[in-house]
C-alpha cells in the first residue's frame, strides 16, 4: 500500500522538526517585562510625562510667532470696487511676572516625569512576580503529572490484583467497586493538572508577548536552591531596606509633590500677571509697493498687566479642588505604605512558616510512602482490603501534595522577596 503526504501532513511535519526556544525563568522574566501589556502602558505613560514636562517648560522663555494674511472686502451699496490688503508681521511676548504659576506648573510636571518612571518600575517588578508566579506553578504541575501518572498506572496495577482476588473469593466485590471508582478519580485529577499546565503556558505566552500557538517549552527550575534558603533575620530592618527602596513608596512621594505644585499653580493665579510683547508688521495693496510700504509698516513693544477682578468663584473652586487632590495623594501614600509593611510582613512569616514545617514535611511523606509500600505488599496478598490500602494511599498524597506546595511555595516566595528588594528581574 502507498500513502501520500497531504499538505496538512507536511505542515505538522515541519512544525514537529522546527526546534522549539527553551526559555528559563530569567529569559521568562525579561520578556515579560519587555512585552507585557502593563509595562507597554508603562512605558507609553513614561513617554507622555516626558512630552507634558517639554510643553511646561517652554511657557518659561520667549516665544515668537509669525503670520501672514490677505483681505478682499467690498462695499456692494457704496461703491462696486473690491479692495485688497496683504499683511505679513512678526509677535514676539515673554511672560515676566506670574506670581510663581509657571515655574509650579513645571516643577509638577518635572514630578510627573519622574512619577512615571518610578510607576514604570512599579510596574515592571509586579510582572516579574506574575512571570515567576506562572513559571513556578507550571513545574508545580508539572510535579503533579508526574506523580498522577504514576498513581494511575499503580491503580491500574492494584485494580486487576483486586479483581483476581475476588475471582479467587479472597476479596469483596466492593473491593472491586471502589478499586474502579479509585481509578476513575486519578485519571480525572491527572486530566485536571494537564488541564491547568496548559492553561499556565497560554498565561505565559500572553505575558511574554508570544503568539497563541507558538510552542512554549521551559528550563527546568534547579529546585536545589530550595534547601538554600534562609530568612532574613530581622523583619524590620527588611521592611526598612524594602521601603527605602520601593519604587511605589517614591512614585507616591512624586505625587504629592505634583500635588502640592498644583496647588502653589492655583493660588498663583489670584496675583497680577505681567508679560512683555513686541511686534513689527507691514500692510500693502497689490497695486502700489513703495509708498505704502514704508507708510504701512509699523512695530510696537506693549507692556501687559493682569488683575483677576471677578471669576465668580473659579480661582477660590481651582485653589480647593487642588487641596483635596494633595489629600487624597497623602492618603494614598500612607495606605501604599501600610499595605506594602503588611505585605513584606506576611511574606516574611509566611517563609519562616514553611521553613519550620519543611523538616516535618520531608518525614511525614517519608512514613507515609513507607505504610503505602507495606500497604500495598498486603494487598497484593489479600491480606488487606483496598479500603484499608486506599486510606492509606489517601495519606500517602495528602503528605506528597502538602509537601510538594510548601517547597514550590518557598522557592515563590523567596524569589518574590529578593523582586521586592530589587535584587532580581533586572
Amino acid at each position: 500500500m502507498k500513502f501520500r503526504a497531504t499538505p496538512f501532513a507536511l505542515l505538522l511535519a515541519l512544525a514537529a522538526a522546527a526546534p522549539a526556544e527553551t526559555l528559563d525563568l530569567d529569559q521568562v522574566v525579561r520578556r515579560a517585562s519587555d512585552n507585557a501589556w502593563s509595562m507597554r502602558e508603562a512605558d507609553v505613560s513614561a513617554r507622555q510625562a516626558r512630552s507634558d514636562l517639554a510643553v511646561a517648560r517652554a511657557q518659561r522663555g520667549l516665544s515668537l510667532t509669525a503670520d501672514a494674511g490677505h483681505r478682499a472686502s467690498q462695499h456692494p451699496f457704496v461703491r462696486r470696487d473690491v479692495s485688497q490688503v496683504t499683511s505679513v508681521g512678526l509677535n514676539a511676548s515673554l511672560p515676566l511676572y506670574t506670581g510663581g504659576s509657571v515655574s509650579a506648573k513645571i516643577e509638577r510636571s518635572e514630578a510627573l516625569a519622574a512619577k512615571s518612571e518610578a510607576s514604570k518600575e512599579e510596574s515592571r517588578r509586579a510582572v516579574a512576580a506574575e512571570a515567576v508566579s506562572l513559571y513556578l506553578s507550571f513545574f508545580e504541575w508539572t510535579d503533579e503529572i508526574s506523580w498522577r501518572e504514576q498513581s494511575v498506572e499503580a491503580c491500574d496495577s492494584s485494580l486487576s490484583r483486586t479483581r483476581a482476588l475476588f475471582e479467587a473469593g479472597r476479596a469483596l466485590e466492593s473491593d472491586t467497586l471502589l478499586a474502579a471508582s479509585d481509578c476513575a478519580g486519578e485519571r480525572d485529577a491527572l486530566v485536571s493538572a494537564r488541564d491547568a499546565s496548559e492553561e499556565i503556558l497560554r498565561s505565559l505566552r500572553q505575558l511574554t508577548g508570544l503568539e497563541p500557538s507558538a510552542e512554549l517549552v521551559l528550563a527546568p527550575v534547579d529546585t536545589a536552591e530550595i534547601d538554600r534558603i534562609e530568612l532574613p533575620e530581622s523583619l524590620e530592618e527588611l521592611i526598612r531596606e524594602i521601603e527605602a527602596a520601593s519604587p511605589q513608596a517614591k512614585a507616591d512621594s512624586l505625587q504629592l509633590a505634583a500635588a502640592q505644585a498644583s496647588l502653589r499653580a492655583a493660588g498663583a493665579r489670584v496675583q497680577v500677571n505681567l508679560s512683555a510683547s513686541a511686534s513689527t508688521g507691514i500692510d500693502w495693496t497689490p497695486d502700489d509697493y513703495g509708498e505704502e510700504l514704508e507708510n504701512q509698516y509699523v512695530h510696537s513693544v506693549s507692556l501687559g498687566i493682569t488683575i483677576p477682578l471677578l471669576d465668580r468663584g473659579a480661582i477660590a473652586g481651582s485653589v480647593e479642588s487642588a487641596r483635596l487632590a494633595r489629600e487624597q495623594a497623602l492618603i494614598s501614600r500612607e495606605r501604599n505604605a501600610r499595605t506594602l509593611r503588611d505585605d513584606v510582613e506576611t511574606l516574611w512569616r509566611a517563609l519562616r512558616l514553611d521553613l519550620a514545617k519543611k523538616p516535618s514535611a520531608d518525614l511525614s511523606l517519608r512514613a507515609a510512602e513507607q505504610s503505602y509500600l507495606r500497604a500495598q505488599e498486603k494487598q497484593k496478598l489479600g491480606e488487606l482490603s483496598y479500603s484499608d490500602l486506599l486510606q492509606e494511599k489517601t495519606s500517602f498524597d495528602s503528605a506528597r501534595l502538602s509537601r510538594q506546595r510548601l517547597r514550590w511555595s518557598l522557592l515563590e516566595n523567596s524569589i518574590r522577596l529578593r523582586i521586592l528588594r530589587g535584587a532580581y528581574g533586572r
